[in-house]
């Protein structure tokens, strides 16, 4: 499979309301009243200043907005399906003063961000080469999140070649999975119910031994995703698709001291597939 063989292996977050129902509740623990903590640097590192391009996880996710990071703050995230701008400063946002227990996903450096309504990570890429970033940061008080990539340096995507486009399904034991893919979205279904939907400017062609067609390539979000139209002989299956889904569970569970500084950080690491890479989805006739 062409992720395999990639450099830079992916993931996968579940976004949207949809996520922020799986997973809402799961980055942050009660607080606790006496503990020592090792967060004691505070504000992003200044070799991350710059504008960034930011990517939300919604019906926006196309078209990214402006980001600024300077002064170890960040400015200009939104909250994702809605339009409010959020900003935190530097007296936001933790490290540990030894970086290598601010090492997260294997190659990722990250900093945790707690203020009186949030809490969440934002993560940056350890190898020099790579570009893309990603935040997952939820509200403490209601369900609204902020989840998406950041990227520095954009490249102009085309989104899906057109000879993808159309709605597949398959049905199994009876889970009927259906698969939609459109010019500006990717959406799963199980039984007519969404789960999944990712805007179509994420996904890069990608090809390989018994593999043609879409994986996203760049970052933490969405990875353990693709559309594949070849067959293990390589030769095409269109106009059906294999479809891959899984879910890495990129989250961390964040426990907070009861004035809001963080004394731990953990990736609970849980793999679920959802849609395995040999199942067929076909048009219908």
């Amino acid at each position: 499979m062409i992720k395999k063989t990639i450099y830079l292996t992916f993931t996968i977050l579940l976004f949207l309301l949809i996520i922020s129902c799986g997973k809402n509740a799961s980055n942050s623990t009660s607080p606790i009243t006496k503990e020592n903590s090792e967060y004691t640097v505070k504000g992003l590192d200044a070799k991350y200043n710059t504008v960034w391009k930011f990517f939300n996880a919604d019906e926006t996710g196309n078209n990214a907005v402006d980001v600024v990071i300077e002064n170890g703050g960040i400015n200009g995230l939104i909250v994702s399906n809605k339009t409010t701008k959020v900003n935190f400063t530097k007296d936001d946002i933790y490290s540990i003063a030894d970086e290598n227990k601010n090492k997260y996903y294997d190659r990722y450096f990250g900093y945790i961000v707690s203020s009186s309504d949030w809490v969440g990570e934002i993560q940056f890429p350890t190898d020099e080469y790579e570009t893309v970033g990603y935040v997952y940061i939820r509200n403490k008080k209601n369900s609204d999140i902020i989840a998406g990539i950041i990227d520095k340096a954009p490249s102009d995507k085309e989104g899906i070649d057109k000879g993808y486009w159309g709605k597949r399904s398959r049905t199994d034991n009876g889970l009927k999975r259906t698969v939609d893919v459109e010019g500006d979205f990717v959406t799963y279904y199980e039984n007519d119910i969404q789960k999944l939907k990712i805007p179509s400017k994420f996904f890069d062609l990608s090809k390989g031994s018994g593999f043609y067609g879409y994986t996203i390539i760049l970052g933490l979000l969405y990875s353990g995703i693709s559309i594949n139209t070849y067959n293990s002989q390589d030769a095409s299956i269109l106009p059906s698709i294999y479809f891959e889904y899984i879910d890495y569970n990129y989250i961390l569970d964040i426990t907070l001291r009861d004035d809001g500084v963080p004394i731990s950080a953990k990736y609970n690491k849980i793999v679920t597939v959802i849609s395995p890479e040999d199942i067929l989805y076909s048009k219908a006739d």
